[in-house]
């Protein structure tokens, strides 16, 4: 058996290209040690709905702070953006034939405070 590792940077989630790129790899290694970068996707995704595209974004504390590795990087639950998030997720994709084979363990996802 062939071994290919793929070293990737961390992001909220993934577009369905990149998906399809980590699907090919047996060892898939995530870059804590790289640095935080504001604007980036490492704490935002994009996602389609009937309405467009809608940002959402993952607080951080200390999020002006740009160079601080992403093993240190901290979330912020100051406010409930986990329930907006999953909110929003579940009005665009809810009715999604693929959904319903997903939806517990993102919902998981979106109850823990990491």
């Amino acid at each position: 058996m062939i071994f290919m590792s793929l070293i990737i940077d961390s992001q909220y989630f993934y577009g369905i290209d990149a998906y399809k790129i980590l699907c090919m790899h047996t060892h898939i290694i995530i870059d804590i040690y790289e640095n935080f970068q504001k604007m980036s996707f490492r704490n935002r995704c994009r996602i389609a709905t009937a309405r467009g595209v809608v940002d959402l974004s993952i607080p951080v504390l200390g999020g002006r702070d740009a160079g601080t590795p992403m093993k240190e990087t901290r979330i912020a639950y100051k406010e409930d953006w986990q329930k907006k998030h999953w909110g929003t997720i579940m009005s665009a994709y809810n009715r999604s034939p693929w959904f319903e084979y997903s939806r517990a363990e993102l919902h998981l996802l979106f109850q823990k405070k990491e």
